[in-house]
């Protein structure tokens, strides 16, 4: 602000919603530096409107432009590592060990999903490292479930990972745009997401996967067994993902859109 540059673009890229609302003061801040900003960049429509009809954000300020994803990039990488593939039917997540991502409630999925199907040969693959490893891993094993789930840590190779997947759980308690979803989309993959942020703007409900409260770990359930014994409607869901994706959520459409905000704001 004091060095004169003309235009100045905040951004919020991951808006908590359940139990985590922003402080007073993170929010007297935001309008501060808000008033002195030209605009504000979300990652997805909820993150948007909540900034609005929440906090009370100046609307003309608040722009909405989705993540993008390089697909060719994406595309690369997936063909440059074998395929890894743990078991007839994997049900995966990818996402940071820690309390967002709620990996706690896909444990308690897989062991319902273990007991309901009978089928021990379902495998549960989690991705992604963080503090709460440990803690998960221990749980795993009080559910006594710790031979159907592997923790991978973290891991270069996840468009292999990918491909190796039949259903993609996405638990967390809020998202902005969730580029592991997008990932998942691309590679084929049925979602079955919680109904937070920017989820429901990628999964269409019945038609990409499926969406649900957080923490209802029963409804996960219903849907993860439905797409394991469904092998035509995961299919069919797969595909339809991994076409939203490629025609809705490229990389140089999120650019284009974010070179026209910086554009108008010069122009204004």
């Amino acid at each position: 602000m004091f060095s004169g540059v003309p235009i100045i673009i905040a951004s919020e890229r991951n808006l908590p919603e359940i139990g985590m609302d922003k402080s007073l003061y993170q929010i007297c801040l935001d309008r501060f530096l808000l008033f002195f900003s030209h605009g504000l960049i979300c990652n997805s429509y909820k993150a948007a409107g909540s900034l609005v009809n929440k906090y009370f954000f100046d609307e003309k300020k608040v722009f909405t432009v989705h993540n993008g994803i390089n697909i060719d990039e994406f595309w690369e990488k997936s063909s440059s590592h074998n395929i890894c593939r743990i078991a007839p039917k994997v049900v995966g997540t990818v996402g940071r060990l820690w309390p967002q991502k709620n990996h706690k409630v896909f444990l308690d999925m897989a062991k319902k999903v273990l007991d309901r199907t009978k089928e021990k040969n379902v495998k549960f693959l989690i991705v992604g490292d963080g503090p709460l490893r440990n803690v998960l891993e221990n749980y795993s094993k009080q559910l006594q479930i710790e031979n159907n789930v592997t923790f991978t840590g973290e891991r270069t190779d996840v468009p292999a990972l990918l491909h190796g997947m039949d259903i993609f759980v996405m638990t967390s308690l809020y998202e902005g745009m969730s580029n592991a979803i997008m990932e998942a989309m691309l590679s084929g993959l049925p979602v079955v997401a919680t109904a937070v942020g920017g989820n429901s703007e990628l999964v269409i409900d019945g038609e990409t996967g499926f969406l649900y409260p957080p923490n209802d770990s029963g409804m996960i359930v219903e849907k993860v067994v439905s797409l394991i014994n469904n092998e035509k409607m995961a299919k069919e869901m797969g595909d339809n993902g991994r076409k939203k994706i490629s025609d809705e959520f490229g990389i140089n459409k999120m650019l284009r859109e974010t070179e026209k905000i910086y554009l108008k704001l010069l122009t204004q």
